[in-house]
């Protein structure tokens, strides 16, 4: 029996920020696309997600709202969040700090 690929769902609404993810992923992991934060944990909730990939400065949710929704649900606290920045702004240095998994 083949050993399914870990499925790795990425939270993010910037193009060019995506089709680097997509390349190093393609290989050994099945990738699930989300381009805003509800979205992201509607799929979590439904889908058997090995891991989340987010953008935590995406300017349709607040990512420490997201993050409270990720950690507190009992279908996605087990899921690892790794936040994925291209650059972070002072405001978000906060992030860093949360004790998530």
């Amino acid at each position: 029996m083949k050993k399914r690929n870990p499925k790795v769902l990425v939270i993010n609404n910037t193009p060019s920020e995506i089709a680097p993810l997509y390349d190093l992923l393609l290989d050994s992991c099945d990738v699930i696309f989300a381009d805003d934060g509800e979205t992201g944990l509607n799929i979590a909730n439904e889908t058997d997600i090995d891991l989340v990939l987010m953008d935590p400065i995406m300017s349709d949710t607040s990512c420490l709202e997201l993050y409270e929704n990720f950690a507190t649900s009992p279908k996605t606290s087990h899921i690892p969040l790794i936040f994925v920045v291209g650059s972070l702004p002072v405001q978000q240095q906060r992030i860093l700090n949360l004790n998530y998994n």
